[in-house]
């Protein structure tokens, strides 16, 4: 599979979470951030430089998933508090393009040790 077919399933999944959002809410919530989410982060941890490839799926979440969840459009700053984890006020709907930025470097270090072990 291309990573151009790869990235077109993504938004076609996460499209049509967005019509579940519409008449089941908590599913769409738990399934977007107990799965779909995951898939991005593993991504983003294994492989740099990868932010302006998740920059379209930041978009569909903030035009089409963010909407039909809260049932309203946001605003930038709205959008800002949603990424935030629940225990600061947010529903942890993390900015996949800003947050892939460090996560290549940071697995690295986190894994560091481990690999030194294995080598």
């Amino acid at each position: 599979m291309t990573l151009k077919f790869k990235e077109e399933y993504v938004i076609a999944a996460l499209l049509k979470l967005s019509a579940i959002a519409t008449s089941e809410p908590h599913a769409a919530f738990s399934a977007f951030t107990q799965c779909m989410q995951g898939q991005w982060t593993f991504l983003s941890r294994s492989m740099p430089g990868i932010s302006h490839l998740l920059e379209r799926l930041e978009k569909v979440i903030r035009l089409h998933f963010l909407p039909a969840l809260l049932r309203r459009n946001l605003n930038d700053f709205e959008r800002e508090v949603i990424s935030l984890p629940a225990r600061l006020g947010g529903l942890g709907i993390s900015l996949p393009h800003i947050t892939c930025i460090n996560a290549h470097a940071n697995s690295m270090k986190v894994s560091a040790p481990l690999i030194r072990l294995i080598s």
